[in-house]
């Protein structure tokens, strides 16, 4: 979160507690780190903040960043020879706070580190690393997600979506997802093509089951035991049992409109 403390007129009374005051925030708040990206001379960098103290470090060659996660930051540079066809102009690696690489860039992507372990890929496919750079989950995905709740979603060689566990065990496979948020509450919300052709959203458990069956044409990850969702021309939150909590009826109009927005 951001702090923003405006004066306007300080008086001498005044000068030593706001001076106290921002001792005080600076020990609760220690230092934190934000991606910048200078728009002029497109390039990346970081401002490290404090309560009444800043200062902005860039470096030229990193062409893309992300924010500070567990200490390093993933960013990009141009790879100095020509690419071959397909492959990508940028690989990626780590910095820690100073600056200093921590993680060679071999990565053709690579994501923030959360509880350990981060998502990247080569041009084997995608896998997980863990903070000393080696992979702990082979690359061997076509695409790869981050883990929520100990499974994570991934693309397997055949184009079916599995989810795994944090050991990299195939624990259960989704036939005709498309698409699915990380685990939340228990629940993951997926998305499957019905044999009408339509998309359809519903809620699988941890084993893979539908706990909450595909009836909805738009679903939400769950959030305090509620997730939003729609159901026919009935939109609003549900509970864990698919059942509206709280609902209201879609203006007949924008129907045509939402299901193209669905498609």
């Amino acid at each position: 979160f951001d702090i923003m403390i405006e004066v306007r007129v300080i008086p001498d009374a005044d000068r030593i507690l706001i001076r106290e005051l921002a001792q005080t925030l600076r020990q609760l708040m220690g230092r934190w780190h934000r991606s910048i990206h200078h728009q002029d001379r497109n390039y990346h960098g970081f401002a490290i903040n404090e309560p009444f103290e800043s200062c902005l470090n860039f470096y030229p060659a990193f062409s893309q960043a992300t924010n500070y996660s567990e200490g390093m930051a993933c960013v990009s540079k141009r790879i100095a020879n020509k690419p071959e066809p397909g492959e990508s102009e940028f690989l990626w690696g780590y910095i820690d706070k100073s600056g200093k690489q921590v993680i060679d860039f071999s990565f053709e992507s690579a994501s923030s580190f959360k509880k350990g372990i981060a998502v990247v890929s080569t041009k084997e496919g995608y896998g997980y690393i863990d903070p000393s750079g080696k992979f702990v989950i082979p690359p061997k995905f076509r695409l790869a997600w981050e883990f929520s709740e100990g499974l994570a979603r991934v693309t397997v060689e055949t184009g079916q979506m599995a989810f795994i566990d944090r050991s990299g065990q195939l624990v259960f496979s989704v036939p005709d997802g498309g698409w699915a948020d990380p685990f939340s509450e228990g629940f993951a919300n997926v998305r499957i093509r019905g044999t009408d052709g339509e998309d359809r959203w519903g809620y699988i458990d941890q084993t893979g089951k539908f706990a909450i069956p595909p009836e909805f044409r738009m679903a939400e990850p769950f959030r305090h035991g509620l997730a939003a969702a729609t159901r026919g021309i009935e939109t609003g939150y549900i509970n864990k049992m698919g059942h509206f909590v709280w609902k209201t009826t879609i203006p007949a109009d924008l129907l045509p409109k939402m299901k193209q927005e669905n498609k």
